[in-house]
This record gives structure tokens, sequence and C-alpha cells, in this order.
């Protein structure tokens, strides 16, 4: 087989006024200027919008096709040639830029039609010496491809070779409609044509059918017992499915195939990288020197890639970012790396990296798409009984999703584990909690997801509350977590009216924004309405105390608790005058009953959060205090009150902060 050749860029042409209109003419001049700045991601994103808006346009295209070489997306490239061509049959530079492409692509058949197709056409095209090398190159190698098929070139074999390199594209292009037709076409004339076999497996597989995906996967095998495309795909369906130690069996098979076939190291380091068998991963890559696939003309960006994520699952992050900067030499916008990397920009406590596939690389194109569904069920009104059926009737028709919980907390990418943690809390079995416990004493996955789950499951009682060593800021420490419910309810409702509820909310609004009297108009005139609301009386004793009305605010205060002694804020307020009067032990018996509460707003657990700190600040615990801060931080991270207790917390004493007067 002729290697791929350097793909030669094609000559876009400047738009002029009369072709097009003056707007789309402004804009595509905008994107020409970022062009010539070399701002190419910035210039993709603004032709895919006017692709959009534009379908089809020649002009965009050929824009395009110049930003994809640039970013070195191939399969892009070619797939908007393919569209160029179709809008624009008389455009020279995109006939024989495709073929260019479809050689690139290592699909060498429908480069030698398109490079003939394109010299019969245009004889005399500055193209056309560079096309005459490359047909005799590609007839050289023919004879070798079809001895590869098991076949003599005859017109049936070319037109099967044809259908085949024509499923490959619309696989890459999602269109496993297509995809099936062509295959099963191809598998009525030649029923143990492998390659059709193995594109069939994953179209079935994206398109939710992982049954018929295992069992067309395994018909390769009953006449190509080592095929490696066939092996690697069942490698990654049965982990899907939850039959790891079926997986390990092919996957031994597919480590010792004596087969040769295209990207052969590449397909080995996916399927144990689907097993989460990093050492093997890393102990393969070599091998790609031997057989060729990390040569610079045809290297594959994901090759890299993988070996980048296994070396840092085993530690070596400096080794890891090496490789996928050599990824995205490779190809400039492979995502995979980049987000990887950006990801390694974050704090060391927000970090998902390293992962090697994205979500739908786990779960399929139609098993992503009913879940982005059910989501969105689940974020609008209607209760928890139409988020537990919603929930419910996805995990039912996608069993496999549920398998795969395990391994999403443990190496998915941001959504994938994101989306396994929000599912594991509607999963109520014994496997589910251990996979969740396992990621909470792991050190896979940012902070805030991880303390998440840690306080899902002393809420279900799965594991003990209090002091537990958790993975937090890169190293490990003490962590308090507690067996209460924190979101957007509080056990303390006041029942407004929807008039009441208006005001209070304006009132709200008016003090965060410290705008005591204007706060203090509109609590009145709420409590004209409701004059007995705890609530509001409450936010009017935070009124006076702002304002410097310390004693009318703490009579305020204690007339509210005397009232209602279970109310949070009263109760914290409270404590905190306990605490200014060094009455320690008061303190405690005012806020450790709150402990025992099953539910709590964010604004009540800050609230009682920064109470705690102050006491045990006042006695002089720092660890206790610094635990409760690391609760704290990793449930409400954005919190603004946060920096100035993490100074006092880490810093030797500056003083009382709060002083009562």
């Amino acid at each position: 087989m002729a290697k791929r050749k350097e793909k030669r860029r094609p000559q876009h042409r400047t738009p002029t006024p009369p072709r097009i209109s003056q707007r789309l003419f402004d804009e595509l001049e905008e994107v020409e200027r970022l062009m010539k700045r070399k701002q190419w991601e910035q210039a993709r994103d603004r032709l895919v919008d006017l692709d959009r808006r534009y379908s089809n346009h020649p002009e965009i295209l050929t824009l395009l096709v110049n930003v994809y070489y640039e970013l070195q997306n191939i399969e892009l490239y070619q797939h908007t040639l393919e569209r160029l061509v179709k809008a624009d049959p008389d455009n020279v530079e995109a006939m024989y830029g495709l073929a260019g492409a479809y050689l690139n692509m290592n699909r060498p058949v429908l480069a030698l039609q398109m490079f003939r197709t394109s010299v019969e056409r245009w004889p005399d095209a500055p193209q056309a010496a560079n096309a005459h090398k490359a047909i005799l190159q590609l007839e050289e190698a023919m004879p070798q491809l079809f001895s590869e098929l098991g076949m003599e070139p005859t017109p049936e074999a070319w037109a099967l070779a044809t259908r085949h390199e024509e499923m490959q594209v619309c696989l890459a292009q999602e269109d496993y409609s297509q995809v099936r037709q062509i295959a099963q076409r191809i598998l009525r004339q030649y029923p143990h044509f492998a390659p059709a076999h193995n594109n069939l497996s994953l179209a079935y597989w994206l398109e939710g059918r992982l049954a018929r995906a295992i069992e067309t996967a395994e018909e390769v095998l009953t006449y190509e017992p080592y095929n490696v495309h066939a092996l690697a795909n069942l490698v990654h369906f049965l982990c899907l499915e939850g039959r790891r130690e079926e997986a390990l069996a092919y996957a031994e098979r597919l480590r010792t195939s004596p087969d040769a076939a295209s990207e052969k190291v590449l397909k080995q380091m996916e399927a144990f990288t689907f097993l989460g068998d990093d050492e093997a991963v890393v102990a393969l890559f070599p091998m790609a020197e031997e057989t060729g696939e990390v040569e610079e003309e045809v290297a594959n960006a994901m090759l890299y890639h993988l070996a980048a994520v296994a070396e840092m699952r085993l530690g070596r992050e400096e080794v890891a970012r090496r490789l996928w900067q050599k990824s995205l030499k490779i190809q400039r916008d492979f995502f995979l790396a980049k987000e990887n990397l950006d990801d390694l920009r974050q704090p060391v406590g927000e970090q998902h990296a390293p992962w090697a596939f994205p979500f739908a690389n786990w779960i399929g194109q139609r098993a992503l798409k009913d879940l982005l569904a059910t989501v969105k069920i689940v974020e609008t009104p209607g209760g928890k009984a139409k988020i537990d059926s919603a929930i419910r009737r996805y995990m039912k028709k996608y069993p496999e999703v549920v398998r795969l919980i395990p391994v999403l907390l443990e190496r998915g990418d941001p959504m994938g584990r994101g989306m396994a943690v929000h599912l594991a809390f509607f999963i109520d079995t014994p496997e589910i909690y251990e996979a969740l416990e396992a990621f909470v004493f792991s050190t896979h996955g940012p902070d805030t997801l991880r303390t998440r789950a840690a306080q899902f499951l002393v809420e279900k009682g799965v594991i003990p509350g209090g002091d537990v060593q958790l993975y937090t800021h890169g190293e490990w420490q003490d962590l308090l977590l507690m067996g209460f419910e924190i979101g957007d309810e509080s056990e303390d409702k006041d029942n407004f009216s929807p008039r009441t509820a208006r005001l209070a909310g304006e009132a709200a609004a008016a003090l965060q924004e410290k705008d005591w009297e204007r706060g203090e108009q509109l609590l009145r005139q709420a409590l004209e309405l409701q004059p007995d609301a705890i609530g509001l009386l409450n936010n009017l004793a935070v009124v006076y105390e702002m304002r410097g009305e310390h004693k009318k605010a703490e009579e305020m205060i204690q007339e509210l608790h005397q009232r209602d002694p279970h109310y949070l804020f009263a109760r914290v307020t409270m404590a905190q005058f306990a605490i200014q009067d060094k009455d320690y032990e008061r303190a405690h018996e005012l806020l450790e009953p709150l402990l025992r509460r099953k539910k709590l707003h964010f604004s009540e657990f800050s609230n009682m959060s920064a109470a705690f700190i102050e006491l045990h600040l006042a006695e002089g615990n720092k660890e206790a205090a610094r635990s409760w801060l690391n609760m704290w931080e990793s449930i409400d991270p954005d919190n603004s009150r946060l920096m100035a207790y993490k100074i006092r917390v880490n810093t030797p004493s500056l003083g009382g902060l709060f002083k009562r007067k």
C-alpha cells in the first residue's frame, strides 16, 4: 500500500461582492483577517457559524477547507472538500484537493478514481503533474491492496473496494444508516468480507444496538479468529456490557494476533485502555515504531494521546504532557489532547485529567442523546416523582450505562464523571454505593464532586459522618462530613403569599447590595402583610446590625430564638453572641443540635459553618476549624465569605475580626 502523501493546501479564492451579499462579504473578509493572523480556531468558529446560516455556500466551504488544513483535521478537511465539490463541481482546486485528502486518509481507491477524474477534466491544471505521479504510485499499490482483500483486480473487486471505502467515509461522517446499507449490500455478495462486518458492528453500537454490535463482531471471528479490528471492537463492547472477563480473553488474543492490520498497535492500545490496563498501553506504544505507525506521514494523534493518558495514570505527568504536545503537532486541533492539557491548567483540586475517551465513546450516540434529553426533564419543574421516573426509565432502557458508572467515576471525562455521579444518586444498590465509596476515597476527579458523593453516602448511612481523610487540594486532609442534605430547600420555611414573596425577594436583593434603607422599607412592607414571618424579622435584625444598632439587633434575635428555638439563623447568631462572651459551652449547646438536621439550604450551611469555625478558632482548635473550612469550600466553593476565613484559619491569629459592641 502506498504511504499517504503530504496534502497540498488548496488555494482559496477571495470572495467578490457580485457573487455574494455585502453582509456575507464583510463577514468573510473578517474571517480572512483572522486567517492572516493565524487565528485558526477563531476563524473556524466563525466559519462554522456562517456555514450553518448559509448552508453549502462555496466561498464559506473554500475558506473552511483551508482552516481545517491548517488545523490538520484531515477528517473534516476531507468532508468539507466533498461538500465543496458537490456545491461547486467545476472547482478544479477542490477536485484535486479531495483526491489528495482521500490519499491521506488511506482511501486509495477513492483517491485513484478522483485523481483520474481530475486529470481527465483538467489535464493542464498546475496540480496535474503531481496527480500523474500519485496515479502511478496508486496503480502500483493496487495489486497489494487486492491481495489483502483476497481478490483479483476484477471489475467486481474494484466495485467492492470502492463501496468499502465509501462505507468508511459514511462511518466517519456518522451516517450510520448508509453504513448499514452499504455493508449489507457487500455482505450479500461477499459474506466473509471482514471490513464490512467490522464497520457494521461499529454502526450498530453507535446507534445504541450493543447486542447486535457484539454479535456482528463475533461473526468475524468465526472465519478470521485473529482479526485485529473485530477483537478490538469486542473488547470495547464487552467492557461496556460489564463482561470484563470475556473482554480480557479477547484482549489477550488481540495482543498476540499474528494478523497484519492498519493501525494495529493503535487498536491494541484502545482495547487495553478500555480495560484500564495502563501498563499494557505503555508497553504497546514502542511497538508502533516497528509497525511504522509513528512515522510522521501516517501518525495518528490518538496513538500519542492514549500513551499520554496511561503515563499520567501511572504518575508520570511530565511524560504525559510531552506526548500530548506531540499529539497536537500531528493534529493541531485534536480535542482530546487539548482538553486534557487545558484541564491540567486548573487548580489541582478542580482537575479531571487524565481521560482517554469522550463520554460518547463509552455509551454511544443514541444513549447520549437520550441521556441529555432526560437531564433536561430533571432540570424542569415537576417534583421529585417526575425526576425519579425519568431517570429510572432511562436506566431501564440503557442498563449498560448503569454498569459503566464505576468505570466513569474512575476514568471518565468531565461530562462522563459528572453524569455518573448524578445517576448514581438515583440508584439504591450495594454495587453503586461501593463504586461511589471507592470514588470518594480516591484521587480521581475534582474535590467538589468527591465531597458531594461523600456527603450523599453519609446521608444514606453508607459511611459514618465526622472527620474523614479525603484527597483535597492535592493532598490527603481531614474533612468533616455531616449527614444532612444541602441544597436549595430548608426545613425552616416561611409560607409567603405571592406578594410577600416578591417583597422579600426585593428586600434580599437590596441587602445584597448593602442598601439598608431600601431593604428595611421593603421588609416592613412585607411584614405588614405577614407580621409573624420569622425570616423577615431575622433580616430586619440584620439591617439593624449592619447600621450599627447592635443592641436593637441583639434583642430582636433573642426574641426570635425564644419564639422558635428551632430557627437556624437566630440560633446561629445566638451562638455567635456566646462566642463573643467566651461562653463556649453555651455556643456548643446552641450549634450542635443543628448537626442532626436532615436538610439545609446553602445559606444556612454557610452561616452554620462560619459559626463552627468561629467557635473552634476561639477555643484554639485550628484543626477542627480547618475541617469545617474544607467542607464548606468543597460544598460552596464560590461563597464570597470563604477568603476571610481561609486567612484566619491558615495564618497566625489576627485578633478578633468581629467585635460585639
